[in-house]
């Protein structure tokens, strides 16, 4: 087959025993047969519905995803939405005219009900218009280098887009531009809540400001934002805020004094309220001053020289004249109340508003007269009284000093300053004595001085414990005394024993309950400024010295704790601002809602505790019984006398169903500082609980009730409460002879003999027994008399060689003046005060006259003039301002076991303590 085809048959015929189709004819039959594949779901392309989910020819999540025409076209309708809103704002808002509220309005505070006007908020300087022509470079832009460095730019749009995205995602306000808090202010009227709307409005008005040059240009934005900004103490504008914080005008001040200003823009009041506000206002100045020479602002020198002086300290703030006198102290703690509670209180100092207070316009003035102290008490010696509404928490009267105004005075004495509670305490021990079924009929022995395992001081020679004696006021010896008469007469020894059953943890714990140191209290709030949260002035310490008022509190707080026993157990929390209202509107832009707290005391454990309580205004021999010369037995009065060791603060806390009042009185070196033993002042020889306190209380609180209706206490149980083991037998205390063959014998034998029979002999030396050995008894003043055993007897024995000297004339002198005068020359003071046409204290008549020669410690009576005479239902019929002082009663002071140095708790205004560390009636 030569020359032949290669192909073995038919060239294109099928392929036999591996014979291939040629390429090209294979393909020409795959096309022929060719179809296109089924796609799943395996279903013919349907008509398009509005939701189109899942998407057919996808699967898996593909099948969710929107087309790209859908996404483009959704784009597209929502930039055509928004620019048409953008379009229709930017068109619909003009620039609007100056408003008035670019300018002050004063705030009138009114008393409770319709009693009038209390007060007023306003600034203390008016606005004064500046331009930044009149200022110099730093003082001028100091604000934008702080707040917006390009301000200047060409571009600037008059809002901050970082600004703004940073305000939305921390949720915080700020983000603002100068030009729109000078738009806001001047042409949109500030408001303390605005709305989106009003913010939207805001920033497209302040972009076209910016946008209009000719009209605005940027000295006049800054003209008006210098002149508008808030820059606390009560300024609005650079040249009020100069004045306020330096003393001097705008362009006076130094860059940086210009710093510190710019640098409290955005919190004015911080600088101010607080340690850590100051703190912050040091950081932002230093910031601000950096910033003012990055921008040069201040040249290398200016700020080397700022730098190198350090902090411009401002003046210490001065109060408005609206402040002077006693209500000063009532507006400034009405003010910080409202910001406790989250007011934006520089509304008070613009917007013209009306503050409701719960201040009865009565009660307030009776208070400004009778806790004012007399004139012959020391600049140093402070008073305070708070009344409350016991079951509602209102504030009717508040005295925290003669004048805010006065520097020396510029501490609230019923908010801001503390002292020692006394044993105005001890009636925390007894509510808890009385939860662990402790009866009023227990009895204790309550003689002094008595030592205890559990009371105890540090030794510094030995470094161990070792008991510490305690004792009573003025000495006294009570026998066995059951638990309601030592409550009257506040027996120290009976209630440092009864706080060791207890447990003084337990004492600590009720103190809490009523209202110490809590929630809603002066103590608490001043914790949550900054200060210490454990063992702060207003917390009773968990120790066994805490019944005799260690602890340090406030009289507002005291007056809180009182008000809970008088509400019966139910407390409440003090305040002082009912409602605050824009007068204009009649919108409520405040109003107090304090819930009572219930269900914190058993109600027949308080009303045993008040029945107690009761004893020591009823018990003739009680140390608060003057209260019933001005108020008659059918009104049920309860209370208790405090005092602290030495005298450093007497109190007196009592209360009504419907009226709670404390008064306080201390006195505290600012110099030392420290505390101080109060010095005597009214004709008292001594200042305690029972004397000046109670009498105040009384002459406010007489009044005070008049017109009230009577409401009863609730009854208490009168009966013991049985307990595991039997109460000892209240028994009449058996009578001790005093012997009549004393005199003539030596002193040493006599106190032997005396102390042998249980009697308690105390020696007072005489002269003018010239032929008796020194140290003779010469006279037993109870001798033959029948006492009770622990009774002090008074014995006369003589002295050495007997000296006379000269009694100086005190006539004309003031009352305290004279007693000073001869009690330094050697001898005893009695007083004798009658009606006389001399001012009030003045000394017109002594005995024996002056120049008389007569020996040491005899005694000189001065004649005291009273005064004109006075309304009487004004007067009480006692104490040492009237004709005779009270009997002061009860149990004073014993130390403080816990502490073997001075105590260290600060006094008022943040000075140490110094070693007031008892307390005592």
């Amino acid at each position: 087959m030569s020359g032949g085809s290669s192909c073995p048959g038919p060239c294109g015929s099928s392929p036999q025993f591996g014979h291939r189709t040629p390429l090209n004819e294979r393909k020409r039959q795959d096309v022929a047969t060719w179809s296109a594949p089924q796609i799943p779901p395996f279903r013919p392309r349907a008509r398009k519905q509005f939701w189109n989910y899942p998407r057919p020819y996808r699967t898996g999540w593909k099948a969710w995803l929107p087309s790209w025409r859908f996404v483009v076209g959704t784009m597209l309708a929502g930039f055509a939405l928004i620019g048409g809103v953008a379009v229709a704002a930017w068109t619909g808002t003009t620039i609007e005219g100056e408003v008035a509220t670019a300018t002050l309005e004063t705030s009138v505070v009114k008393f409770a009900g319709d009693g009038g006007t209390l007060g007023e908020f306003k600034a203390e300087e008016d606005r004064k218009i500046v331009t930044v022509d009149e200022l110099p470079i730093w003082v001028a832009n100091a604000p934008v280098a702080s707040e917006e460095r390009d301000f200047y730019a060409p571009n600037n749009l008059g809002i901050s887009i970082p600004g703004i995205a940073r305000s939305i995602i921390n949720g915080s306000g700020g983000g603002s531009t100068l030009t729109q808090q000078y738009v806001e202010q001047y042409h949109m009227g500030w408001k303390a809540s605005p709305t989106y709307t009003d913010k939207i409005r805001e920033m497209i008005m302040a972009m076209k400001v910016r946008q209009d040059p000719e009209g605005y240009p940027v000295e006049k934005i800054l003209d008006g934002y210098l002149n508008v900004i808030n820059l606390g103490r009560g300024s609005f504008g650079i040249q009020s805020a100069a004045n306020a914080y330096y003393g001097k005008q705008a362009k006076d001040l130094t860059p940086s004094e210009s710093a510190f200003l710019a640098g409290i823009i955005p919190s004015p009041n911080t600088y101010d309220a607080s340690e850590a506000g100051q703190e912050w206002a040091q950081g932002r100045w230093k910031r601000t001053l950096r910033l003012m020479h990055e921008d040069e602002w201040i040249d290398d020198a200016q700020y080397d020289e700022a730098v190198k002086a350090g902090f411009p300290t401002p003046k210490e703030q001065k109060p408005r004249s609206s402040m002077g006198g006693p209500k000063g102290y009532v507006l400034a703690e009405i003010e910080r109340e409202l910001a406790d509670q989250g007011f934006d209180v520089s509304t008070l100092n613009r917007d013209g508003l009306v503050v409701h207070t719960t201040i009865d316009k009565k009660l307030q003035a009776r208070a400004e007269k009778e806790a004012e102290l007399p004139d012959d008490a020391k600049q140093k010696t402070r008073s305070s009284l708070v009344s409350i509404d016991p079951k509602t928490g209102a504030i009717r009267a508040m005295y925290g000093g003669p004048d805010y105004t006065e520097e020396k005075f510029g501490q609230n004495a019923a908010t801001d300053n503390w002292q020692q509670g006394g044993s105005t305490y001890k009636p925390f021990t007894l509510i808890a004595a009385l939860e662990k079924k402790i009866s009023l009929y227990e009895t204790y022995n309550g003689d002094e001085p008595q030592e205890f395992d559990f009371y105890t001081q540090r030794n510094e020679a030995t470094g161990l414990e070792e008991p510490k004696p305690v004792t009573n006021f003025g000495n006294q010896d009570f026998g066995e005394i059951n638990l309601l008469d030592a409550t009257a007469h506040s027996v120290n020894t009976v209630y440092v024993q009864l706080n060791n059953d207890v447990t003084s943890a337990a004492s600590a714990d009720v103190a809490k309950r009523l209202g110490l140191g809590v929630e809603g209290s002066n103590a608490y709030r001043k914790w949550e400024d900054g200060g210490k949260k454990e063992g702060g002035p207003g917390e009773a310490e968990d120790d066994i010295s805490n019944v005799l008022g260690t602890s340090y509190v406030y009289t507002v707080d005291l007056a809180r704790a009182y008000a809970t026993i008088a509400n019966k157990g139910v407390r409440t929390t003090p305040h002082l601002v009912d409602k605050v209202v824009n007068p204009d509107t009649g919108e409520v832009l405040y109003q107090a809602n304090y819930t009572p707290e219930s269900d914190l005391f058993d109600q027949q454990v308080i009303a045993d505790a008040t029945y107690a309580m009761q004893q020591v205004v009823d018990n003739p021999e009680g140390s608060g019984h003057f209260a019933r010369s001005m108020i008659p037995e059918e009104r049920p009065l309860a209370g208790k006398t405090g005092s602290s060791n030495d005298n450093y603060s007497a109190w007196f806390a009592g209360f009504t169903p419907q009226l709670a009042t404390v008064v306080g009185v201390y006195q505290f070196d600012t110099e030392k500082p420290g505390f101080e033993p109060i010095t005597p002042f009214g004709g008292f020889e001594a200042v305690t609980g029972g004397t000046w306190p109670v009498q105040t209380w009384t002459k406010f609180m007489a009044p005070a009730l008049e017109g009230m209706p009577i409401e009863e206490f609730p009854e208490p149980s009168l009966q013991p409460v049985p307990s595991p083991t039997p109460s000892p037998t209240i028994s009449e205390p058996a009578l001790i002879m005093v012997p009549t063959d004393l005199v003539g014998r030596p002193w040493a034998d006599v106190q032997a003999a005396l102390i042998a029979l249980g009697l308690n002999p105390q020696p007072r030396t005489v002269q003018g027994h010239g032929n008796e050995a020194p140290e003779t008894v010469v006279n037993v003043v109870q001798a033959g008399q029948e006492v009770p055993a622990g009774t002090q007897i008074d014995v006369e024995i003589t002295g050495g060689e007997e000296e006379t000297s000269t009694v100086p004339y005190v006539i004309d002198m003031n009352v305290a003046e004279a007693e000073t005068t001869l009690r330094q020359a050697g001898y005893n003071v009695s007083q004798q005060w009658v009606e006389n046409d001399a001012p009030n204290g003045t000394v017109i008549d002594q005995s024996p006259g002056a120049e008389t020669e007569l020996p040491p410690n005899q005694t000189v009576t001065i004649v005291v003039s009273n005064g004109p005479t006075e309304d009487p239902d004004d007067e009480p019929t006692c104490g040492g301002i009237f004709n005779d002082p009270c009997d002061d009663g009860g149990g004073e002071p014993s130390p403080d076991p816990t502490m073997s140095e001075p105590g260290t708790e600060p006094g008022p205004g943040g000075g140490n303590g110094n070693g007031n560390d008892s307390a005592t009636e």
